[in-house]
C-alpha cells in the first residue's frame, strides 16, 4: 500500500506485467473512485517521464565522449600542422607528383587506405557507441530502415485496435486475445531486428578496427622503406598526409557530434499509456453476494466433511444388530459391558472381565464374575448367546465342538469363551473349555490352575489317545461340569501340532466325553492357527467387541474363513453399551429377593 499524503486516505496499488508482451497493468484502490484513477494515471505519468529522463542521459554521456575525441582530434590537427610547417622551413622542401618513386607512390597509397581505413574505424565506433548508449529508436540506422518504419506502422494500427477492443471486450476474449499476440510478435520482431541492427554495428566497427591494425602494420613496414631512400621527402609527405588525414577525421567527428547532439536533445519516448485509468462507476469490494455464495458453500462443504469424518470415526459396531447389517451373519448374541452400563445400576454386581488379557488373581477371579456373583443380566445375555449357538446348526444338529476367534486382541474373545462354557455347565452338561491360545494363554489364570501340562503336551505325546485316562486330557474346576485343558508350554512348532492327526484324534476323543466341547484361539489377525482348528469344529464364533473392532477387520477375517471353506455361525457383539443406545433396554436385576427390577433406557 501507497499513502499519498498524511491527509489523504491511503491508495492501495497494484503493479502486475502482462506475460508475453512488454504492457505492464496498473491497479489503485482506494475509497473515492475519483482518487484512485488519478492515482494511476499520475504515476504511470511519472514513470514516463524518469525514462525519458534516463535514455537522456544516456545520449548525453555518448556525446560528452564524441567531443572528448573530438577536443583531441583538434589537437593533433593543430600539432601536425605545425610540425609540417617547421619541418618545410627548416629543409627547405618542395615536392612534386613527377618527383615521386614507386615506393612512395605506395607509401602514399598505404597512407591514404590507413587513413581512411582510422576514419571508417571511429565512424562506426561513434556510431556504435552511439548506438548502444541512446534508444535504438533514435539510431538513424534504425530510423531509415524501411522494414522497421512499416513494422512501426502496423505495430500502431495493432495497438489502436487493441485499445478499440478492450474498450468492448474483456481481456480474455479471444479477439484481445489475438490482437495482444500479434502485437507481441511484432514488437519481438522489431525487437530482433533493432538488435540485429547493432549487431551489424558492431560487426562493421570490429572489421574496421581489424582493417586499420592490418594497415598500420603495413604502412610502418613500408614507411621504414621509403624513409631509407628518400628521408627528407618520405617525412615531409607523411607530415603533411598527417595534416590531411587529421583534417579528414576532425570534419568527420564534428559531423558526428553534430548527430549526437540532435539525438540527446531528441529523447524517444520508449514508455506510453495505452489506456487511461477511469474512475469506476461501482465498488468491487465487498462482494456481498459472492460473499454469501463462499459462506454458503462453506457451511454446505464443512456439513458434508461432518458427515463423511463421522462416518469414518464410526466405523466400528456400536450396537446389537450393526454385525449382521455389515457382515451378513447371523448376531448370536450382544453381550453388554458392564463397567460402562450395568455397573451404573445395583450396588451389589461387580466388574466382569471383557478383555483377552485379563487380570491374574485380584480376589474373586474376573473371568468368572459371572458365576461367582451372578449379575442377571450379564449371565443371560451368556445363556442367551449359548441358545443361539446350539440351536444355528448348519444341518440342525446342535454343534459339540464350538470354536471362537477374534481379529486381534482386547476384544473379550476368552471371557466370552469361559462365560459361554460356564453358562454351559449350568443346564448339568459337560463341557471342556481348551485354550488353545499357546502363544498368550490365559484360561490357566482364570481357574487357578499352573500351565506346565496342557494341549501342546498332549500333541506331542505318542500315547494312543485311546488308552488315555480322561484326567490325562482335562483338569476338573471349582465349577461342577466344567473342564479345563490348558494350553500348555509355547513350542516352536505350534503350527506342526495343529496339522497333525493327533488334533483330529484329540477332538474326536473330546466328543465322546464331552457334551460340548469350547475352544479358545488366538486372534486371526497375525496368526493362522484358527483358521486350521476351526476344520475341526462344528461351529465357528467370531467375537467383536463394540467400538473397537472396525467393519473392516471382521469382514476381512469372515472372507479368510470363508475362503478356506469354513462356515461361520454367527457373531457375538462384545461389550456394548446399552446407555448409548437409545432403542433398547434392559432390565437391572438383583439376586436380592428383596430388589425390584427397574428398567433402564427404555
Amino acid at each position: 500500500e501507497v499513502e499519498v499524503s498524511d491527509k489523504l486516505p491511503r491508495v492501495a496499488v497494484v503493479v502486475k506485467p502482462f506475460e508475453n508482451t512488454r504492457l505492464v497493468g496498473i491497479t489503485c484502490t482506494a475509497a473515492d473512485p475519483a482518487l484512485a484513477a488519478e492515482y494511476a494515471n499520475r504515476l504511470a505519468s511519472e514513470f514516463r517521464d524518469s525514462e525519458i529522463e534516463a535514455r537522456g542521459l544516456q545520449a548525453q554521456y555518448a556525446s560528452k565522449w564524441l567531443n572528448t575525441q573530438i577536443d583531441e582530434t583538434r589537437n593533433a590537427l593543430r600539432k601536425s600542422e605545425q610540425e609540417l610547417q617547421n619541418y618545410s622551413r627548416r629543409a627547405g622542401l618542395m615536392f612534386t607528383s613527377d618527383q615521386q618513386s614507386s615506393d612512395q607512390e605506395k607509401l602514399k597509397q598505404l597512407q591514404q587506405e590507413f587513413s581512411n581505413a582510422t576514419a571508417d574505424r571511429i565512424s562506426k565506433q561513434s556510431a556504435y557507441e552511439i548506438a548502444k548508449s541512446a534508444s535504438q529508436d533514435s539510431v538513424p540506422q534504425v530510423i531509415d530502415n524501411d522494414r522497421l518504419s512499416g513494422y512501426r506502422e502496423k505495430l500502431a494500427d495493432l495497438r489502436r485496435e487493441e485499445a478499440e477492443l478492450r474498450a468492448e471486450l474483456t481481456p480474455e476474449h479471444y479477439k484481445v486475445k489475438r490482437v495482444a499476440a500479434q502485437i507481441a510478435e511484432i514488437e519481438l520482431t522489431l525487437k530482433k531486428e533493432r538488435e540485429n541492427i547493432l549487431s551489424r554495428m558492431a560487426n562493421d566497427y570490429t572489421a574496421a578496427r581489424r582493417r586499420e591494425t592490418l594497415l598500420a602494420a603495413e604502412y610502418s613496414a613500408q614507411k621504414g622503406l621509403v624513409s631509407q631512400q628518400t628521408e627528407s621527402g618520405v617525412y615531409y609527405d607523411l607530415l603533411r598526409r598527417e595534416v590531411e588525414s587529421n583534417r579528414k577525421l576532425y570534419d568527420e567527428l564534428l559531423e558526428k557530434g553534430k548527430g549526437a547532439g540532435l539525438a540527446s536533445a531528441v529523447r524517444a519516448d520508449t514508455v506510453r499509456v495505452i489506456d487511461a485509468a477511469e474512475p469506476a462507476k461501482f465498488p468491487y469490494r465487498p462482494n456481498l453476494a459472492m460473499n454469501f455464495g463462499i459462506g454458503a458453500m462453506a457451511g454446505l462443504l464443512g456439513a458434508v466433511l461432518l458427515i463423511i469424518g463421522s462416518d469414518y470415526v464410526h466405523r466400528g459396531f456400536r450396537a446389537p444388530g450393526e454385525t449382521a447389517v455389515h457382515l451378513h451373519l447371523p448376531e448370536l448374541g450382544a453381550i453388554p459391558d458392564y463397567n460402562a452400563g450395568v455397573a451404573r445400576f445395583g450396588s451389589r454386581k461387580r466388574m466382569l472381565l471383557t478383555t483377552g488379557d485379563g487380570a491374574h488373581d485380584e480376589g474373586a477371579n474376573q473371568a468368572l464374575v459371572s458365576w461367582q456373583n451372578k449379575p442377571e443380566i450379564v449371565t443371560e445375555s451368556f445363556r442367551s448367546a449359548l441358545a443361539s449357538i446350539l440351536l444355528g446348526g448348519a444341518t440342525g444338529k446342535r454343534p459339540r465342538v464350538i470354536l471362537l476367534t477374534s481379529a486381534s486382541r482386547g476384544e473379550g474373545k476368552t471371557s466370552t469363551a469361559t462365560n459361554l462354557s460356564i453358562a454351559v455347565s449350568e443346564i448339568n452338561r459337560r463341557v471342556l473349555l481348551i485354550d488353545a491360545d499357546t502363544r498368550k494363554p490365559q484360561l490357566h489364570h482364570a481357574f487357578g490352575v499352573p500351565n506346565t501340562w496342557g494341549l501342546t503336551d498332549v500333541l506331542r505325546e505318542r500315547t494312543n489317545l485311546a488308552d488315555v485316562p480322561l484326567e490325562g486330557l482335562a483338569r476338573e474346576t471349582s465349577i461342577p461340569n466344567l473342564y479345563l485343558l490348558p494350553s500348555g508350554p509355547a513350542p516352536a512348532n505350534i503350527a506342526n501340532l495343529l496339522c497333525s492327526e493327533r488334533l483330529a484324534s484329540l477332538i474326536e476323543r473330546v466328543r465322546t466325553e464331552f457334551d460340548t466341547v469350547v475352544i479358545d484361539t488366538p486372534p486371526m489377525a497375525y496368526i493362522s492357527d484358527a483358521r486350521l482348528l476351526a476344520q475341526l469344529a462344528d461351529a465357528v464364533v467370531l467375537v467383536v467387541r463394540a467400538g473397537q473392532t472396525t467393519r473392516e477387520e471382521a469382514l476381512a477375517i469372515k472372507e479368510r474363513l470363508v475362503a478356506d471353506g469354513i462356515r461361520v455361525s454367527g457373531t457375538i457383539l462384545n461389550g456394548w453399551d446399552p446407555m448409548s443406545t437409545a432403542r433398547y433396554g434392559y432390565y437391572s436385576y438383583s439376586s436380592d429377593p428383596h430388589e425390584t427390577a427397574q428398567v433402564v433406557n427404555s
